[in-house]
């Protein structure tokens, strides 16, 4: 459940290496749609978002075919 109201959320979600494999990944968003969001991943700032930006919640995520192809591309895509 997600509220409007929510300030924080911490996750774990499998995350698609380079290599193939998967690696448990943790996510924490500190912030509000009126001021911005931190994010965290594994501990470690990771992003920035601007005021505007809401909290959704899924109930499926799937892997991006960019991911499924990633170590088969002749180039490093974004972490």
């Amino acid at each position: 459940f997600f509220s409007p109201y929510m300030s924080a959320v911490k996750f774990v979600t499998p995350e698609y290496q380079a290599d193939g494999s998967f690696h448990e990944t943790v996510y924490e968003f500190t912030g509000s749609e009126g001021d911005g969001w931190s994010i965290v991943r594994d501990g470690q700032p990771h992003m920035q978002l601007p005021a505007g930006y809401q909290l959704l919640r899924t109930e499926h995520c799937s892997v991006c075919s960019t991911d499924l192809a990633r170590r088969f591309l002749p180039y490093p895509l974004p972490a």
